[in-house]
């Protein structure tokens, strides 16, 4: 989408929905000042936009120009995991009471299902869908501008882990960085793929050139294995998509690319993502120590967690940490650790969090909106397929449900699979519940 486009599309929104894509646009700028809540909550710019996305998604809804959505069938397993979620977040703060703390830990559970209902609402197009992933682009400028003045001149921040330097630039952790590298990469290919946008193809090779190299540039920075496996799966997407499904031919593609990016960034690659794989593989050959050292000893906090796992009362396991008992004397470290991001997988996270029954929710979720991604036209297919591709494997050592930055592009995508009709939705004449300005 132009960028003539996207600013006409932006003034026809109404207040209920131009907040959301302010917010999407200056998300990294607020995440850049996570330190300002080790003075006090209050001055935290990341509390105050946590705090304020229930309220505003609330108020939206009683909008007179909030849009209506229509139900589907996927929606059935979200509402499930939703419910769940919301249940056990509440019993968790009557039982350590009102405070900081809880209050935020209940943000952090609910607010993924708020973000995904409020997008299923605001999603009446593809036009809407476009609006949004172009607002992603636009984001992550400031993160690519980083991330070369960086490497051109000093880090701003930096971080020592398995003898590697990785950049951290102005956010809490790298993992930030890597994932507006694989969004970015994601919306570039999009609309790359989708001819329907009003932007020369010059133009479009450029953006895409542009966002890969700066993408490579950031991975070779930020040494984050997770982050260069999700690269390299959205760009075999998009290369499979590109040459109309052909699998030898996309396999060749990649081959070549490949091969080709090792011969110039050969060095950078191997001690970025060579040397960690050649860590798992030395963990594995071992044998005086176990697979608990696998992914940066993250099969240490697993294999405890999965202790933690063995006593938990059959409700629990089966609903979530708060049924069964609301005392929770089996417990041996507190609640937060198993249902935040300290335990380091989505996975577990959603097992301690919702239980069997709220996780298989929510993988139905996921894997209903992959079938009625099967009838989408090329474009919106990749997209839907690359945005569950970040989804499912940050989810295996990270908790991208968590991070905003997953939510608001991840989440919009599903949100425009998931809904009723989606063909007719991609149609020019697609009818619109609120007034938008149409561009010709």
């Amino acid at each position: 989408m132009s960028f003539r486009a996207w600013r006409h599309w932006f003034v026809g929104l109404p207040w209920s929905l131009k907040w959301f894509v302010i917010l999407v646009l200056l998300r990294p700028l607020v995440d850049a000042l996570y330190f300002l809540k080790d003075i006090s909550p209050f001055l935290s710019p990341l509390y105050i936009v946590g705090g304020l996305t229930p309220v505003l998604i609330a108020a939206s809804y009683l909008s007179d120009s909030f849009p209506e959505k229509r139900f589907s069938g996927v929606d059935l397993f979200f509402v499930l995991w939703a419910w769940l979620s919301l249940f056990n977040a509440m019993v968790l703060v009557g039982k350590d009471g009102l405070s900081v703390d809880s209050l935020g830990h209940l943000l952090y559970f609910v607010t993924p299902a708020f973000i995904y209902l409020y997008v299923r609402h605001f999603i009446q197009s593809k036009q809407d869908l476009q609006g949004l992933i172009t607002t992603v682009l636009y984001s992550i400028i400031v993160p690519s501008v980083l991330i070369v003045y960086e490497n051109l001149f000093m880090p701003l921040s930096t971080q020592l882990s398995r003898d590697m330097t990785r950049f951290q630039g102005i956010w809490a952790d790298v993992v930030s960085y890597g994932m507006f590298f694989t969004t970015g990469l994601l919306a570039a290919c999009y609309f790359f793929l989708e001819r329907d946008t009003g932007v020369p193809d010059g133009k479009r090779v450029r953006v895409l050139v542009a966002v890969t190299i700066t993408g490579l540039i950031g991975l070779l920075s930020i040494h984050h294995s997770a982050s260069w496996i999700i690269f390299i799966v959205v760009f075999a997407l998009f290369v499979w998509h590109s040459t109309g499904g052909r699998t030898s031919l996309s396999m060749l593609v990649v081959v070549v690319l490949v091969a080709g990016s090792y011969l110039i960034f050969g060095d950078a690659i191997s001690a970025s993502f060579g040397n960690t794989i050649q860590r798992e593989l030395n963990v594995i050959e071992r044998e005086d120590k176990g697979i608990e050292d696998l992914f940066h000893g993250r099969g240490h906090r697993w294999a405890a967690f999965l202790a933690l796992w063995e006593p938990m009362p059959s409700l629990s396991k089966l609903f979530g940490v708060t049924f069964g008992t609301l005392d929770m004397r089996w417990q041996s470290v507190p609640v937060r650790y198993m249902t935040l991001r300290g335990v380091h997988s989505d996975y577990f996270r959603l097992l301690f969090a919702t239980g069997l029954v709220g996780l298989i929710a929510y993988l139905f979720f996921l894997g209903g909106t992959f079938v009625r991604s099967l009838r989408l036209p090329k474009a919106e297919r990749f997209l839907v397929w690359g945005g569950l591709a970040i989804l499912v494997l940050y989810s295996v050592s990270t908790t991208p449900t968590l991070y905003a930055t997953i939510q608001y592009i991840c989440f919009s995508i599903i949100a425009y699979a998931a809904s009723p009709g989606t063909a007719t939705l991609a149609s020019p004449t697609a009818p619109r519940f609120r007034p938008v300005a149409q561009i010709a």
